[in-house]
């Protein structure tokens, strides 16, 4: 295993980064209890979200993203945006949650649009949306995952190569004295 970090840069961008990078070539796999991740998704990264504990995950591919919320991965930014993450430190609008964010996006696709079709919004949606235009512009900016940080990716990648021979992993299990997952791992490999 390895650590990947950058200064002045988040976790979760090194991790979007990372993914936008192998995915090219590669299928990428991001094992998280973080939902904003789902904004990562496309044909080769999956995100599989812990739902419980650690041995339960619930698994969106592109497909099932798309067919659930009837959106693309992108769009989540937009949703977020609106619904603000107090967690990630970012208001959203006041008095718009997660239902009403994810029909203004599946009706208007973006943020912008909403904006440019304001008149059209309910008067409760337009007064809400209105009183907190710079919180939810601004909100959509810290909701983006930053998928360019500067990272040597080819470094990494050879870093994070996966060797293994029978014999050394064996030899490691009867130094720890785990003799029973040194024969299943020998009925396995």
């Amino acid at each position: 295993f390895i650590n990947v970090g950058m200064t002045n840069y988040e976790a979760d961008d090194v991790i979007g980064t990372l993914a936008k990078t192998f995915s090219d070539n590669n299928e990428v796999h991001i094992i998280t209890g973080d939902k904003d991740l789902l904004q990562c998704i496309n044909n080769n990264v999956e995100i599989w979200l812990i739902k419980k504990g650690f041995n339960i995950y619930n698994r969106y591919t592109l497909t099932r993203f798309n067919e659930e919320y009837q959106l693309n991965p992108q769009q989540l930014i937009d949703i977020k945006a609106f619904m603000g993450d107090s967690a990630d430190g970012y208001p959203g609008v006041k008095g718009i949650g997660e239902k009403t964010a994810l029909k203004l996006i599946q009706t208007y696709g973006s943020v912008e649009n909403v904006l440019s079709n304001i008149e059209q919004l309910t008067p409760g949606q337009r007064k809400k949306i209105e009183a907190d235009k710079y919180n939810l512009t601004l909100s959509k900016k810290l909701a983006e995952i930053f998928t360019d940080v500067p990272l040597n990716s080819m470094e990494i990648y050879r870093d994070m190569a996966y060797a293994h021979s029978l014999n050394h992993i064996l030899s490691i299990c009867n130094e720890h004295e785990l003799y029973v997952s040194g024969k299943y791992i020998s009925t396995k490999l």
